[in-house]
């Protein structure tokens, strides 16, 4: 019967130790709350400003990210957040940095823009893109919101994963593609 329970139990946490794919679930949940860090210069990150959709934001002080971008570069200039507080100034809180990749797969409407080599994301977000990586990153969001309504829709049990490696393509390409961030 112990068996039974940790075979579950590593069914579920297969991605569990895969920072990139934790870091790619946030994206999802928390799309909503994205900031995105433009920096001066190459050099002097003490410039590096952050921007939600509606203003100039900062790291709050308390936060483990405090100094991201004006003492220490970010692997990638987009955060998302949990929660924003206004002081002397507006705060981002409970933030982790997040990939491109991750905001391609999860995040808002996809605008590529084939002649500029970028996309832009709900009107405001711009990512540098080639338009045959956008455009494949496009029909893998819909392949993938196809598998979950798919999975929604199916009585019973769902089948993730049950133990075996051969998880739905999907799945296993979205894991690639993080992993090798």
């Amino acid at each position: 019967m112990m068996y039974f329970f940790i075979f579950i139990i590593q069914a579920w946490n297969k991605d569990s130790r895969r920072p990139a794919m934790i870091k790619a679930v946030l994206t999802a949940g928390l799309y909503a709350n994205v900031a995105v860090g433009e920096e001066a210069s190459d050099q002097d990150y003490a410039h590096y400003t952050w921007k939600d959709a509606t203003s100039e934001v900062r790291v709050h002080p308390s936060s483990v990210n405090r100094g991201i971008g004006s003492e220490r570069k970010p692997a990638y200039p987009f955060l998302v957040y949990h929660e924003k507080v206004r002081t002397a100034r507006v705060f981002l809180r409970d933030s982790t940095v997040v990939a491109p990749e991750a905001l391609l797969l999860f995040g808002g409407t996809l605008d590529v823009q084939h002649a500029n080599a970028r996309v832009v994301m709900d009107n405001w977000i711009k990512l540098k893109c080639a338009a045959p990586i956008a455009v494949l990153f496009k029909y893998l969001r819909i392949a993938l919101d196809a598998d979950f309504a798919r999975r929604i829709q199916r009585t019973g049990a769902t089948r993730w994963s049950d133990g075996c490696e051969d998880d739905d393509e999907i799945i296993v390409t979205i894991r690639r593609i993080l992993d090798e961030q």
